[in-house]
């Protein structure tokens, strides 16, 4: 009994260990490309544009840099070039991001009923409204594991400020007697 609990916990700890390296690599990144020179962000910007293309030595550098390990490689591909786009706010839901941009529901709805791939595929058109930075921790883990639960907390970043500023727009425009 004493051995299932020691493997037990030495499975989450690595479990956390994962997690906490996958978190300061998305902060990381999403710093790096902030301060890296105008035509490195956009041969950034250009990955993934052409199927048989291999990445710049800007994407390297990064891989280099944050020990990007060869089975984590097409999850960078996908999320570099929105990384360029969108700065890394530290706290910033990226469901609020896209409900202060005015993102349909519609698409928000569809988006999240994609399968994983597709919705890495998809991201960038589904971001290209929001012209503010979000938390990439959050969209990074959301876009790598694409869990039931991760997709409804951008669900519900996405809904409850949508139905905060729907609110406050209500509150502003009513009646004042």
């Amino acid at each position: 009994m004493a051995k299932t609990s020691e493997v037990l916990s030495t499975e989450s700890g690595t479990a956390r260990e994962v997690g906490r390296s996958m978190s300061s690599k998305l902060s990381g990144v999403a710093a790096y490309i902030v301060n890296l020179p105008r035509g490195d962000r956009a041969e950034l910007r250009r990955i993934g544009r052409w199927e048989a293309e291999i990445p710049p030595e800007v994407f390297w550098r990064i891989v280099a840099r944050y020990n990007i390990a060869p089975d984590e490689e097409d999850f960078w591909l996908a999320i570099i070039p929105l990384m360029v786009h969108h700065e890394h706010v530290r706290g910033r839901k990226p469901g609020r991001a896209l409900a202060e941009a005015g993102v349909s529901p519609a698409r928000v709805r569809k988006w999240l009923r994609l399968t994983r791939v597709k919705a890495r595929a998809e991201a960038g058109r589904l971001f290209s409204q929001v012209k503010t930075g979000f938390d990439w921790v959050k969209l990074g883990f959301l876009l790598l594991n694409w869990k039931e639960e991760d997709r409804r907390t951008l669900a519900r970043g996405y809904f409850l400020s949508r139905d905060l500023q729907e609110g406050s727009a209500a509150s502003r425009g009513g009646n004042t007697r």
